[in-house]
């Protein structure tokens, strides 16, 4: 195996991981394959690295731009190969290896749902920021501050507040970095 070669963390778990860490990549694996149609067993057996051409979806302006970048990242060794895209079909067509575009797939899924993530942290800070919430009367505070008294913050209420101060937010990244490593 070349040095430039970067194994896939998903077929490299797959095909050495042990106990359920092998088993959930496997069964992730299986599920990309089906999904993009391609044979598990050739995408596992894998060597040489024949390049192919493959595409990647996408839904509105965002994604398309966060799939141009992932597959430069995880499907390219340069900037310089070709990416093509068909703005009817909403499709991103570019070449590579099976074991890349798997990677390819793996990272614009977690990072899709991440951006949706980050998009609704960003709109609480938006909204905190401008002050866009309704303004209470002297009255309403006061009945507000007795509920308050009265009662334990929950669960989700604990969650809204660690969100909102941007605790959860760190601690997304984090786990977003651990699953694209």
């Amino acid at each position: 195996m070349s040095q430039e070669r970067i194994i896939p963390k998903i077929v490299a778990l797959a095909k050495n991981g042990v106990g359920g860490e092998k088993t959930a990549a496997i069964l992730k694996l299986k599920q990309l394959c089906e999904k993009h149609d391609l044979d598990f067993d050739e995408v596992m057996s894998e060597t040489e690295g024949k390049i192919e051409k493959f595409f990647i979806k996408y839904k509105n302006k965002q994604e398309w731009r966060i799939g141009v970048q992932v597959i430069c990242r995880y499907a390219h060794q340069s900037m310089n190969q070709n990416i093509w895209g068909s703005k009817s079909e909403k499709e991103l067509y570019f070449e590579t290896t099976k074991q890349k575009f798997v990677d390819t797939l793996v990272a614009m899924e977690t990072l899709k749902k991440a951006f949706k993530e980050e998009q609704k942290l960003f709109l609480d800070a938006f909204i905190k920021k401008h002050n866009l919430y309704y303004q209470k009367t002297e009255e309403e505070w006061d009945k507000f501050k007795e509920q308050q008294a009265d009662k334990e913050e929950s669960p989700e209420d604990f969650r809204r507040n660690l969100r909102v101060s941007g605790m959860a937010s760190h601690m997304e990244s984090v786990e977003l970095q651990k699953r694209l490593q």
